[in-house]
């Protein structure tokens, strides 16, 4: 996976990727689009949030 462009607006962090037509530019705070890459995949691939009754 690769990042063509990150910003940050004021509802958050604004992640593009996977758009060919975008050149490749380097994230500001890169530590932060990290963060907010891996809170993306874990809620992707963890468990359902349904309660077990």
């Amino acid at each position: 996976m690769e990042i063509k462009q990150s910003c940050q607006g004021q509802g958050g962090v604004e992640v593009h990727m996977d758009n060919p037509k975008d050149e490749v530019k380097k994230a500001n705070n890169e530590e932060l689009v990290a963060k907010t890459i891996e809170r993306v995949e874990a809620r992707r691939h963890g468990p359902l949030n349904r309660k077990a009754i």
